[in-house]
């Protein structure tokens, strides 16, 4: 369990649904507005996504937000 305030890194093959690769039909998230809707959704904030610096790969950094204080 990731502790409030820690960061999460994900990296994973990332390729575009269109493309034929055999981790097309393994992978379920094929954007990286994918990856961030889903992490917001999750309440993940900061979230940094990079899909640019290695072709077919993507880094995802993001934060879980410290709890509310009562």
């Amino acid at each position: 369990m990731l502790k409030p305030d820690g960061s999460l890194l994900l990296v994973n093959r990332h390729t575009a649904s269109d493309k034929k690769c055999k981790w097309t039909e393994f992978l379920q998230i094929h954007t990286s507005e994918g990856y961030r809707e889903r992490l917001r959704d999750a309440g993940y904030v900061n979230i940094s996504i990079d899909d640019y610096s290695k072709e077919g790969w993507i880094a995802v950094i993001a934060r879980k937000p410290q709890r509310k204080q009562d």
